[in-house]
């Protein structure tokens, strides 16, 4: 295999999603000379391509069909031109994705970084082999970072057949909106994909083995978006397993349940877990070994077991969000080139639901099991002014304060602009603030933001309890 070059570089990334690209370009920033391998013809990762960019490009189309009205749709709200124009809202999501994948390219280009596209496998220590239908190229560096993002888990029992069973990458495929569609997997993404179909008006019956539905969040958030769904049409098989799915000789599919219910469907999507894309690195080559899910173990500062091979992103494992894997790179550059950090601040999350989650801190689930004594401050959406106004009343605020120091310890939000809002609670969080601050500082009015100060009063006047 011929060297790529006849540069000596300082630093091969391999993967180009949010934790290679800023893992590449702070070392780029840093004078490092560095090169950055990935497997598909475009930069970008998952992240750009098939997952968060086109997920939100048809997730804010959705919304712009509605009238940005996130409520549960009536019957007679429904629009049958939703089903004949939704090759064309798909065609625009897959072109925001492309400009989104041209602007990577362009950045990393910028920025001097020497982009090598092929299938990375290491053959040594210090040595990364790149394969290619063009042929192969060599490269040798002292230090690695390994962002290669994950791949879909196969389910039991569930095989892609064409149009019929797809995964969630396969969403953006189909050629029109199934009128009726099968969800399997009630995870983060199975969730989001439930929540945008049942917008768009589609039947929609979401499988998940767990009960109650998505458990790692704040419940009485889960509570209200489990409503929410079946308000909007849904219908929720908790505590249920899909064992075969097949496609029907009339192209519709049949998936059969462990409680012998069969569900009938246009589409089955299967949004399962996923598992870290390292099957074709060749760890051995380096030392290294993958755990049972194809993740790599890490320390506080993203180093593997071997000093000079760093990972992060979603092959790490959770949070697996696109903003803490693109800080992970970026930390990960650092310690390597024993540069500081900062410190590490409370990281919110959202789930891009419609109206979507988010949340910061723990929920009231983990601070009870812990035993700290605090207490919440909740506020329902319809008691904003602002939400009224919009006509977004279908929403809810906690803030959970601790009883003793008054700290606000986390938020927990549902409804529109949730993700915008709990930025205000990653502040309180990260600063330490006492609720008594929150509960006396003016907002503009009318806003949504509103909310944090009823919130936190209510939390006040619960402290004074106590």
């Amino acid at each position: 295999m011929a060297p790529v070059n006849d540069r000596a570089f300082e630093l091969c990334v391999i993967g180009s999603g949010p934790a290679g690209r800023a893992g590449a370009l702070e070392a780029a920033a840093a004078g490092r000379r560095t090169c950055l391998v990935e497997r598909a013809e475009a930069v970008g990762g998952i992240a750009v391509h098939t997952g968060t960019i086109p997920a939100q490009a048809l997730r804010e189309a959705i919304l712009r069909l509605r009238g940005r009205q996130t409520a549960a749709p009536r019957v007679d709200d429904f629009r049958a031109d939703r089903f004949l124009h939704f090759e064309e809202l798909l065609a625009a999501c897959r072109e925001v994705a492309r400009n989104e994948g041209d602007l990577a390219r362009k950045e990393l280009e910028r920025a001097g970084v020497t982009v090598v596209r092929g299938q990375a496998a290491f053959a040594g220590p210090h040595v990364v082999e790149v394969t290619r239908a063009s042929g192969g190229t060599r490269i040798e560096a002292p230090r690695f970072l390994v962002a290669v993002g994950t791949v879909a888990s196969e389910l039991p029992g569930i095989v892609p057949a064409g149009s019929g069973i797809v995964g969630p990458d396969g969403l953006l495929r189909l050629p029109s909106l199934p009128r009726s569609l099968a969800v399997v997997g009630g995870g983060l993404v199975g969730v989001e994909i439930a929540s945008m179909m049942a917008a768009l008006g589609s039947a929609v019956t979401l499988v998940e083995a767990r009960d109650p539905l998505l458990d790692v969040v704040d419940g009485e958030c889960a509570s209200l978006l489990r409503e929410h769904l079946r308000a909007a049409g849904a219908v929720l098989r908790l505590g249920e397993r899909v064992v075969h799915a097949e496609v029907l000789p009339d192209g519709s599919v049949e998936a059969r349940l462990d409680t012998g219910r069969t569900i009938r469907a246009e589409v089955l999507v299967a949004a399962g877990g996923r598992r870290g894309a390292t099957s074709g690195l060749n760890l051995a080559a380096v030392g290294l070994e993958a755990n049972g899910r194809g993740r790599l173990l890490v320390d506080e500062n993203q180093r593997t077991a071997v000093p000079h091979v760093y990972a992060a992103g979603d092959v790490v494992g959770s949070p697996s969000l696109a903003s803490t894997s693109a800080e992970q790179g970026r930390r990960a550059v650092r310690h390597m080139y024993g540069r500081p950090a900062g410190p590490r601040g409370p990281v919110p999350r959202a789930v891009w639901t419609v109206p979507e989650l988010a949340s910061v801190g723990p929920t009231e689930e983990a601070l009870s099991a812990s035993g700290l004594a605090f207490v919440a401050g909740r506020v329902r959406f319809r008691d904003i002014p602002k939400a009224r106004l919009i006509g977004e009343e279908a929403g809810f605020l906690k803030l959970l304060v601790d009883a003793r120091s008054r700290a606000v310890l986390g938020a927990h939000l549902f409804g529109s602009g949730a993700a915008e809002l709990v930025h205000v609670g990653q502040l309180a969080v990260a600063l330490g603030a006492p609720a008594d601050l929150l509960a006396e500082t003016v907002s503009v009015h009318p806003t949504l933001a509103e909310g944090f100060r009823l919130a936190a009063r209510r939390a006040v006047d619960a402290l004074r309890g106590c």
